[in-house]
């Protein structure tokens, strides 16, 4: 038999034949968002081990003393400065304070004779000068109470 080309003594390929497998195709397992995450068992650490754990954590740790110690140096090393910045701070924030408190008081009492049915007006003047006021007196406090000497707390 020749080919179509001409050559002698080939012999011509063969149509390749389907095989057909029957197989069982088995149903794919439904994917979700956690379904391939192994999880591990958890340990089981026994108590009196853990009681050993928790006594070399507190032998670890300084003692009260110490801590309160070093805490005193630290607030006596950072209380002068907040102690000054509050102080040059003072004239500014107490002169605002005042300036909003004693207009507010004269406008509330102003409002309160004039206007006494417009209780949102009334009430918002009196709020507006007393939070002023406490403000101011909140300042003052706090400066004396941080002050790096004994100073006596009087007006």
């Amino acid at each position: 038999m020749q080919r179509a080309f001409g050559t002698p003594g080939l012999q011509p390929i063969p149509p390749v034949q389907r095989v057909r497998v029957h197989s069982r195709v088995k149903p794919r397992k439904q994917v979700t968002a956690m379904s391939n995450v192994l999880k591990f068992p958890k340990a089981k650490v026994p108590r009196q081990a853990l009681q050993v754990i928790a006594e070399q954590i507190r032998a670890t740790l300084p003692k009260g003393a110490a801590v309160k110690t070093v805490l005193g140096w630290v607030w006596l090393i950072v209380r002068l400065p907040v102690f000054l910045l509050m102080y040059w701070l003072r004239l500014p924030i107490i002169f605002v304070c005042n300036l909003v408190s004693f207009p507010m008081l004269l406008c509330w009492l102003f409002s309160l004779y004039a206007f006494p049915d417009k209780h949102e007006m009334v009430w918002g003047f009196g709020v507006i000068s007393f939070i002023a006021f406490a403000l101011a007196w909140a300042y003052d406090f706090l400066l004396l109470a941080i002050a790096p000497q004994d100073m006596v707390r009087s007006l």
